[in-house]
């Protein structure tokens, strides 16, 4: 695929942080040949990647509401597309592209969608017209292009499609290989419990707080918390009124440093809610993985595209009722007193990231299906 060329039209994308930007970066940086990238101003300062051309829209997330940015943005990928004539375009978030669907298969380019799952929930909640171009561009794309299993199976049941393909999220394994030795494993002899989230409401920060404040007086333990994000203070208040304070670290955003929490800690959790008035769920979870690779007990929930992460029982465990801190409580608990009951499912999450979430071969895989749709 080294003469083949992708054009990009992304909204999420690194210097961001989270786990749509992370996937999207490795799929820019993984497929072969010439890459085009579009991107809103939040990302003007994008990571080198080699054979890859960025080109920044003329406004941040949000904004692209505005008419005027609309229209300017529009012609800059259509004197694009017509400049570098590429095989694919591949649409990372819908609006307000959408809008020139019809001009794109004019062109007759093969047209990829993406979803993971709370970018659908929010479309259907939009007006009739609205949801009928979206639907319609997704009986008319080439490919849709799912994250997760669960989204794949809302979006069939709603609509008709050409062809579909679930890629899941990856790590990059090498890398990991590579990093995981920078740092040293310091601890005391407390358990070290960690989370990498955005602090938003899904993450259900709050309920695993809550689940600590009934262990603080029983056993000596530290959480650490990375990352940021608008539920930060309601989180450090709810730490005061737990009296957990002495217990619970926030450590804001870290780049490579996660990985020496990553490394230390001995229980990995997010046991993510489904918040229906905001259509919001877990697509995923790259972060699994990645706690994973250092074979950590890893506790989730059952909700979105988790489950596809972490198979309960078997490489993880996953909380019914992530609203239930007691279930939590009872998780955390007997991880404390029964570590060594843990230890093959530990190895087997880790086999199983090394096995079948390795980023390079599933964008490898994801290539000759592109190639089939080419032929």
């Amino acid at each position: 695929m080294q003469n083949i060329k992708h054009f990009l039209i992304f909204r999420d994308f690194p210097p961001q942080k989270g786990g749509m930007s992370t996937y999207y970066y490795n799929l820019v940086k993984f497929l072969k040949g010439k890459k085009i990238v579009f991107l809103p101003k939040d990302d003007e300062n994008p990571p080198f990647i080699e054979n890859t051309k960025y080109i920044i829209a003329p406004f941040k997330k949000g904004e692209e509401k505005n008419i005027f940015f609309t229209l300017i943005w529009f012609f800059q990928i259509f004197f694009n597309l017509i400049i570098e004539n590429p095989d694919f375009i591949h649409i990372g978030k819908l609006r307000p592209i959408i809008y020139f669907f019809e001009i794109f298969k004019i062109l007759k380019k093969k047209i990829i969608i993406y979803f993971h799952g709370l970018d659908y929930y929010e479309m259907r909640k939009k007006s009739f017209l609205k949801r009928k171009i979206v639907y319609y561009a997704i009986k008319k794309a080439d490919l849709i292009t799912c994250a997760n299993k669960y989204v794949l199976e809302i979006i069939k049941k709603e609509n008709k499609l050409k062809r579909s393909y679930i890629l899941y999220p990856g790590i990059d394994i090498s890398y990991f290989e590579n990093v995981k030795n920078k740092f040293e494993e310091k601890k005391g002899e407390e358990f070290v419990i960690l989370t990498v989230a955005n602090l938003v409401k899904r993450k259900n920060v709050d309920n695993v707080l809550r689940a600590l404040s009934f262990l603080k007086e029983k056993y000596d333990f530290k959480y650490y918390i990375i990352g940021k994000g608008k539920e930060e203070e309601n989180l450090k208040k709810l730490v005061k009124d737990l009296n957990l304070s002495k217990n619970v670290y926030f450590l804001g955003e870290l780049g490579e440093e996660k990985f020496k929490y990553y490394k230390i800690c001995d229980i990995f959790i997010m046991p993510s809610r489904f918040l229906e008035e905001e259509s919001s769920f877990e697509g995923f979870g790259i972060v699994f993985l990645e706690a994973s690779f250092f074979k950590k007990f890893l506790i989730g929930a059952k909700t979105g595209g988790i489950p596809e992460a972490i198979i309960d029982g078997e490489t993880g465990v996953l909380v019914k009722e992530p609203e239930n801190y007691f279930e939590i409580y009872e998780f955390i608990k007997d991880y404390f007193e029964n570590p060594l009951k843990y230890k093959e499912m530990k190895e087997k999450a880790y086999e199983r990231t090394i096995k079948e979430f390795d980023v390079k071969k599933l964008i490898e895989n994801y290539e000759n299906f592109l190639l089939e749709i080419l032929k």
